[in-house]
């Protein structure tokens, strides 16, 4: 016999939902203890935001990302790629 009620399903719907966001934050925080403020994230949805239907638009694209990376390891940072 279970003393529990049960959980509503909206209610584990949403909570299904956030698990990427929060393991996703639980990463990042892992990363901030680990190394502290050496640590530089490069999304690269911003850099695809407006789609790729060109190799010339993919090419700048993966430029923006090395040249962003390269910035950031040259000033000692450690770069997460998101």
């Amino acid at each position: 016999m279970r003393d529990t009620e049960p959980v509503p399903i909206p209610q584990l719907r949403s909570e299904c939902d956030a698990c990427d966001a929060r393991l996703r934050d639980a990463i990042a925080e892992l990363h901030r203890i680990i190394d502290g403020e050496r640590i530089a994230t490069v999304r690269l949805g911003s850099y695809f935001s407006g789609g790729i239907e060109t190799e010339e638009q993919l090419d700048a694209a993966l430029d923006g990302i090395r040249e962003e990376c390269s910035r950031l390891i040259g000033t000692g940072k450690k770069v997460i790629v998101e």
